[in-house]
């Protein structure tokens, strides 16, 4: 029989209530990026409210970014109990290999290294090794591009075959090593939060094969309307929605989403925003930049935002006296269109470019800057639709930042923010004039948010982790 996966850290558990919940997650630490948070504060503050997590979770996960500090806070939490299982998904085989021949390699080198040094070269050995060593980097070059290209393909295969994403190599395989977890821990309920969709299959196999009662957490949409439709995926949508007891979500569209396309009339619903962590903030120190400085973090979504940084190039050559003291910084997944753009950009001296950054790294970037700017575009699977509410935009508020949003009114951010009376400057992305207008109010009359109309308290995560214990009870 598989045996059960080893917890991470054995927690004290005596002073801790008699409810415990399962939670599957296929993205969290030390995994980091948008999907993580969310499940790691709940882990963090549902135990002050008489339940205890039990996490469900890869052991070789793969996402955009490795986050050592995030798992560093989830090894300073109690009462939680992580199980990790293997995923059989071409990335994370990948992951397991890469690190396995890695710890080879330093072994081998640590053996020789010394060895290695006392050997003797004359300057003529040096240069026919340098020669050669560039023959064999050219070889390797070859072998590891015929590689990749196999890699590439056997990739685009398993997206297309693998339902509803490549994550059911790990969802599938952790079925009895799940089922022995929750002969152990007893879990009084599942909760699954998705992305990925291989979650919420897994999950409700298990409410199936144990009899617990299911709780799904949307965090995105899995298939939206009008749009064309895998058939495959919406069927298994309709069988796992048929088989949930109760729905929490993170933006008041997703329900509607789903009302319009199945019968979900037997499930309670309670929408759940994305937050903050008061914790986060702390001891954050800025970084101190020597000029005005713009930060964007998330999503630079697909060439369309190209618009943005041509007006940018507009208003800056506009204004030469503002380029010589402007600054963007650029917190974001690798994008091939952003960075061929990179390389040919007029402004490229204005653009700083760090990629995606661990969360503490981040808000120091975030402290120190003097604006913050969101896109909100079309999701490229939907043109007609705006559904992100993005997680950084909460970052903003904490630290106070002036706004400014990219995109369309019909965005699910531009309704929120509008609706909660926070202060923002927002303009269309193909609209110079008015992009010009923003951006040299908040340049040059240093506007600052107006926070007193805004009650944080209610999107702060031991609120929010609050508002999930009270529609446990309901």
């Amino acid at each position: 029989m598989t045996p059960v996966p080893k917890e991470d850290n054995k927690k004290d558990t005596k002073k801790f209530g008699t409810k415990k919940i399962l939670i599957v997650a296929y993205y969290f630490p030390p995994l980091g990026g948008g999907g993580v948070p969310r499940p790691l504060k709940f882990c963090k503050y549902l135990p002050e409210f008489g339940w205890q997590p039990i996490v469900l979770t890869p052991k070789n996960g793969v996402g955009p970014v490795y986050d050592q500090t995030l798992l560093d806070e989830l090894n300073s939490y109690k009462n939680v109990k992580v199980y990790r299982t293997l995923s059989f998904e071409l990335g994370a085989i990948k992951k397991l290999v890469k690190l396995r021949i890695s710890s080879l390699i330093n072994y081998i080198k640590k053996f020789l290294g010394l060895k290695a040094q006392t050997i003797s070269q004359s300057d003529d050995t040096k240069n026919r090794q340098s020669v050669n060593s560039s023959i064999r980097q050219s070889e390797n070059s070859s072998i590891r591009q015929f590689i990749n290209y196999i890699y590439n393909l056997l990739f685009e295969f398993q997206k297309f075959i693998c339902i509803p994403d490549d994550k059911i190599l790990w969802a599938l395989p952790s079925i009895f090593s799940a089922l022995r977890i929750i002969k152990k821990e007893k879990p009084d309920l599942i909760f699954a939060t998705i992305p990925p969709y291989s979650n919420f299959v897994l999950a409700v196999l298990l409410k199936k094969l144990t009899g617990l009662n299911l709780i799904v957490d949307y965090r995105d949409p899995w298939n939206i309307p009008d749009t064309k439709k895998n058939i495959l995926n919406f069927q298994l949508e309709k069988w796992c929605l048929k088989n949930s007891d109760k729905l929490t979500y993170v933006v008041p569209i997703i329900k509607d989403w789903l009302a319009e396309q199945f019968a979900i009339n037997h499930i309670d619903f309670k929408l759940i925003y994305n937050g903050y962590d008061e914790d986060d903030y702390k001891d954050i120190e800025p970084i101190k930049f020597d000029k005005w400085t713009m930060i964007a973090g998330g999503d630079l979504y697909e060439a369309d935002n190209i618009y943005f940084f041509k007006l940018l190039e507009d208003f800056l050559f506009e204004y030469p006296e503002i380029k010589k003291d402007f600054q963007l910084v650029i917190c974001s997944n690798y994008q091939k269109w952003f960075d061929d753009y990179l390389k040919g950009t007029p402004i490229k001296e204005n653009i700083i470019n760090l990629g995606v950054l661990p969360k503490k790294e981040y808000l120091r970037y975030v402290k120190g800057a003097d604006c913050a700017c969101i896109f909100t575009y079309p999701n490229k699977y939907c043109k007609n639709h705006y559904y992100g509410l993005h997680g950084r935009a909460f970052d903003y508020l904490v630290f106070e930042k002036n706004i400014f949003v990219v995109g369309s009114e019909n965005s699910t951010l531009f309704r929120f923010l509008t609706e909660n009376s926070i202060e923002f400057e927002f303009v269309e992305k193909s609209n110079f004039r008015k992009f010009k207008e923003k951006l040299f109010t908040i340049y040059k009359r240093n506007y600052i948010l107006n926070t007193k109309k805004i009650d944080k308290e209610n999107f702060s995560r031991r609120n929010l982790s609050l508002a999930i214990i009270n529609f446990l009870g309901k």
